[in-house]
């Protein structure tokens, strides 16, 4: 059951990771990955990197789309 808690979050860095991909930013496309294992770490702190990635992940998305 915990998977399936963690799966929205999964593919959301997964996409996120793709993102990167499609770019050519290799950089970002390892840390999302590594962002995507850490989530196999059952601490806090690892719980609000994720989140933290996540946020500035969806500020990537939106970015382009409000002109900053």
């Amino acid at each position: 059951m915990v998977f399936l808690a963690l799966l929205p979050a999964l593919l959301s860095l997964l996409t996120l990771g793709a993102h990167y991909l499609r770019g050519g930013h290799w950089v970002p496309v390892a840390l999302c990955l590594a962002l995507a294992a850490a989530l196999a770490i059952p601490r806090r702190w690892a719980a609000v990197l994720v989140q933290a990635a996540l946020l500035l992940g969806a500020a990537e998305w939106v970015r382009p789309r409000v002109g900053l």
